[in-house]
């Protein structure tokens, strides 16, 4: 629909335009909404009415899409998370050393009271 919009703006201004259309761009939606037509359709809320049945397989299927996307990166993330386990320890013993040395961190207080004047 923009593209549609700036093709009918460019072209009433006067500008040689180009256009282009792409019949399959709902292909993906569709598809999804088939699918849960086949699998997960509730016949009697289809009957009272379809549209908000199909809007409810569409988000069904969509979620259990993005479910399997995330199962799919556990691997990923698993081989990630030593590393991530050791920069919060990492990150937590400095805080720890930090603040218990009362005297470093009163130095320092002097020390920023100073440059920042």
């Amino acid at each position: 629909m923009i593209g549609n919009a700036l093709y009918r703006i460019l072209k009433f201004s006067g500008h040689t335009v180009l256009s282009d259309n792409h019949v399959g761009d709902w292909g993906t939606q569709f598809g999804m909404i088939i699918y849960g037509y086949k699998h997960f359709r509730d016949d009697s809320a289809y009957q009272r009415d379809p549209v908000p049945e199909l809007s409810r397989l569409y988000r069904l299927v969509n979620q259990i899409s993005d479910f399997h996307k995330l199962v799919e990166s556990l691997p990923r993330l698993r081989e990630q998370l030593p590393v991530k386990e050791s920069a919060v320890m990492a990150a937590k013993n400095s805080v720890a050393a930090n603040s218990a040395d009362k005297d470093l961190v009163r130095i320092a207080s002097v020390l920023r009271r100073i440059w920042t004047t």
